[in-house]
């Protein structure tokens, strides 16, 4: 059980990409942990909320029609990531 208890805590604490600096093909784009952190951030949440309302337009026929996944990032961008 604590071996167990061990993985799981190893296994939250880990991070999927390093903090430290942003490379893509070798060049370094962004160095700075706060920077990195803020980048990720910004992409896992507008990520998921792209996810989200892909799986809306599929999945629930009682949505709004008009409503474009450009119009939730253009007039409500600021407020999602304000709110988090």
């Amino acid at each position: 059980l604590e071996l167990c208890l061990s993985a799981i805590s190893r296994f939250f604490r880990a991070t999927l990409f390093p903090d430290v600096e942003l490379r893509i093909r070798g060049r370094r784009l962004v160095e700075g942990s706060f920077a990195v952190k803020l980048i990720k951030f910004l992409g896992v949440t507008f990520g998921s909320i792209a996810l989200v309302h892909a799986t809306v337009v599929e999945y629930f026929p009682d949505h709004d029609h008009r409503l474009h996944f450009w119009q939730i990032w253009l007039f409500e961008g600021d407020l999602i990531v304000r709110d988090c």
